[in-house]
């Protein structure tokens, strides 16, 4: 009878010390600022989160909002105010219920005007910045690898086998090196001339590929041209009539195609993450 008391005490102590392991730490109560790249996650059923921020390359919560249209943020750094809590399971990463987003807010962004480029961008405020004539290179601090260069080149056309975006109110073309990561684009300026933007990831994929490339994206979305010039139609970014009858620029997919200022991606497969370019409601 002692050998089965002590033998259930030391099964109880097992188990206890199994659910201790098991207990999860507690979340930061109250309103909470966290910064990180924004991206769409994976319908579920049970799981909650309509989309998952990410950090150093990492993802680090669940977001969800009943007030906020986060989906117009998708692909950019953000800055978000919100509460923590449990997911469903609570083994999932926590949901961020989103109060604000704030998108590339001063003290995380720094904006250059460049008068030889004929305009001005927000790139992060610890990058080194030099400009020289009609080009100018930003480089992370710390950082041998991730570069962005801004350089005016003359041209006679785009090229036709690349993937057509919209910079600002200009047309351009997008290209991705799959092995290094490493992006191009170039921009049309009329007149023969044409602005071409590198970037240089900080490592190879899949290493921070996805957090330098939505980085990119948010930085070519803040690009707006100073120089004023006539405007286009959506329907000259690419000689390609549009897939749908309903209207709406392709974007989204694999290369993360932008769409118009005032305009954002609504996803209509989840599986190749591709959408169609709708207007953002005005406010009343």
């Amino acid at each position: 009878m002692k050998h089965s008391v002590v033998l259930l005490s030391g099964i109880m102590g097992i188990l206890l010390v199994g659910c201790q392991k098991e207990e999860l730490p507690s979340l930061p109560q109250g309103v909470q600022e966290i910064s990180g790249v924004l991206a769409r996650a994976e319908l579920s059923l049970v799981r909650r989160g309509t989309h998952i921020l990410i950090q150093g390359g990492i993802p680090r919560y669940y977001v969800e909002s009943p007030t906020v249209s986060v989906q117009e943020y998708e692909g950019r750094v953000v800055q978000i105010r919100g509460t923590l809590t449990r997911n469903n399971p609570p083994t999932e990463l926590p949901v961020l219920i989103v109060g604000e987003i704030l998108e590339r807010r001063e003290e995380m962004f720094r904006t250059w005007s460049i008068p030889a480029l004929g305009l001005s961008l927000e790139v992060p405020r610890m990058w080194n910045g030099s400009i020289e004539g009609v080009e100018a290179t930003f480089t992370a601090s710390g950082a041998s690898r991730l570069t962005l260069t801004l350089t005016l080149e003359a041209i006679e056309n785009l090229p036709v086998d690349s993937l057509p975006i919209v910079v600002d109110t200009k047309r351009a073309i997008r290209s991705v090196n799959v092995q290094t990561g490493e992006q191009k684009v170039i921009v049309d300026l009329l007149k023969g001339q044409a602005l071409t933007i590198r970037f240089t990831p900080s490592a190879q994929p899949p290493v921070a590929a996805e957090e330098d490339r939505e980085l990119f994206l948010a930085i070519l979305h803040s690009i707006t041209f100073t120089h004023s010039s006539k405007k286009f139609s959506e329907s000259s970014v690419s000689s390609k009539p549009s897939a749908s009858p309903m209207g709406g620029k392709p974007c989204g997919g694999p290369a993360g195609i932008l769409c118009p200022q005032r305009q954002y991606c609504a996803i209509t497969d989840v599986t190749t993450n591709i959408g169609k370019c709708k207007q953002l409601p005005t406010a009343n």
